[in-house]
């Protein structure tokens, strides 16, 4: 996923939770194997995003496994 794709796709899960920042900042957390995690600054309000790694042969539930 590129960073303009993250950007977007945090921004409307934002906004799907009724949060609409003026100002959204995304940094990268390191480690993390194939998922990523993203620190958030939206308007202040610090929050933690993870991108979960998907394959269409891998059915597991890795959000329901954590």
């Amino acid at each position: 996923m590129t960073t303009g794709a993250v950007k977007v796709a945090i921004g409307e899960l934002l906004e799907n939770s009724g949060l609409r920042p003026r100002r959204l900042e995304i940094a990268v957390c390191g480690g993390g194997g194939n998922n990523r995690v993203y620190k958030l600054d939206a308007d202040g309000c610090k929050l933690i995003a993870k991108w979960y790694f998907s394959d269409a042969a891998d059915h597991r539930d890795r959000l329901g496994a954590e």
